[in-house]
């Protein structure tokens, strides 16, 4: 608690711009989001001057959809078809920068989203 006021509402020190150019490879970004270089510590007693939400994470996209087909079987009985598809697009789409500039490897990605996943079934109402 640099603040010396135990409220756990602190922020760093922004000395400059930390966003990095946002056309760089996927892999780049993971390396390092942003440039961790321009947060610095406050001084102790003080706030730090950077803005909530300051960094702002990679987007997203994502496609997720079902088919379904009913087929009568009798008068009262049905078979149902399903077809569910999550990450359809299967676009890895990657996670949140660690944002901690006390902690190792600040500024880099980490987590990805999961993979496509397609899954099938049969489903009977009587």
């Amino acid at each position: 608690d640099r603040a010396l006021t135990a409220t756990g509402t602190q922020r760093p020190d922004l000395t400059g711009n930390p966003k990095l150019n946002s056309g760089r490879g996927r892999d780049q970004q993971m390396a390092g989001y942003f440039d961790p270089s321009f947060f610095v510590l406050p001084p102790l007693g003080s706030y730090g001057n950077s803005g909530r939400n300051s960094i702002i994470g990679p987007g997203n996209y994502n496609l997720d959809f079902a088919l379904f087909k009913r087929l009568p079987v009798r008068e009262s009985w049905q078979l149902q078809y399903r077809l569910e598809m999550f990450n359809g697009l299967n676009h890895a789409n990657l996670g949140s920068p660690r944002s901690n500039i006390s902690a190792a490897r600040v500024g880099q990605i980490d987590t990805t989203s999961g993979p496509r996943i397609i899954q099938m079934g049969l489903r009977m109402t009587f």
